[in-house]
């Protein structure tokens, strides 16, 4: 059995991605911590001494690495179905089903939000 966990989002600046996300969707922060030791560089292979982290609602949760990853790290992107796209965006596509458009985080990362009709 398979099951959707969450979807990791690399930040520059996590304190400025928790008060997009808490605002623009509504999402509430459900943890935060930070994890600083060894045993976690060797099971993510990252080169960091600590990575500082919050989950909100929905699976989402934001990262923060010290040192910042060498190479830029993010996602393709996350979508989220919502009652009035018109409170996102003036600009989307209509199909029979669905309006759909795609919407970018104060760090560049693409949301897509679909409205189902």
């Amino acid at each position: 059995m398979v099951k959707y966990r969450h979807t990791g989002i690399v930040c520059g600046e996590i304190s400025n991605m928790v008060e997009y996300y808490t605002k623009t969707f509504g999402l509430k922060v459900v943890s935060e911590g930070e994890v600083g030791t060894e045993e976690f560089k060797q099971i993510s292979g990252f080169p960091v001494n600590k990575v500082a982290w919050v989950k909100l609602e929905e699976g989402v949760e934001l990262l923060q690495y010290d040192p910042p990853l060498p190479i830029r790290m993010s996602m393709n992107h996350m979508a989220f179905t919502v009652d009035n796209i018109e409170d996102y965006t003036n600009t989307y596509l209509t199909t029979e089903d669905v309006k759909v458009a795609y919407i970018y985080d104060p760090e560049g990362n693409v949301i897509e939000v679909v409205e189902i009709l």
